[in-house]
């Protein structure tokens, strides 16, 4: 699943949040969250600017879904657009059983899948256009 985001103001450099070990280590910017390295590896054209969005706030909402989604995630910033990737495979393809029901487990996925890009892209756009 892959989603663009344009921003109304622009983060003034780049960002990248990405699954572990895709950003090499002269690129990584040590956060200050163990737990949060555990899952991420963060790099910015601007140190400061990286930090300041990257609020407590924000690495916990990354984490608790990351944990709750169960699959990794990608998120770029490029000035004023803002990509998310989410590495999941096919969605929405419900599977309908013979006696008509529904698999409640995969609706609930998706369901949070959604609800994650709407609370992320909320909690980014409203760093952004403050800072």
């Amino acid at each position: 699943m892959f989603i663009r985001i344009d921003l109304v103001k622009s983060l003034g450099s780049n960002l990248k949040i990405a699954s572990n070990s895709i950003i090499g280590k002269k690129d990584k910017i040590e956060m200050d969250s163990q737990e949060f390295e555990k899952y991420f590896d963060v790099s910015s054209t601007n140190r400061v600017k990286g930090m300041e969005i990257l609020t407590p706030d924000v690495m916990e909402i990354l984490m608790h879904y990351r944990k709750v989604l169960n699959e990794n995630f990608d998120i770029y910033i490029y000035e004023n657009i803002m990509y998310i990737r989410l590495h999941i495979g096919k969605m929405f393809e419900s599977k309908v059983y013979t006696d008509v029901s529904i698999d409640k487990s995969l609706v609930k996925k998706y369901y949070d899948i959604l609800d994650f890009t709407y609370n992320l892209a909320n909690e980014m756009i409203n760093l952004i256009e403050k800072n």
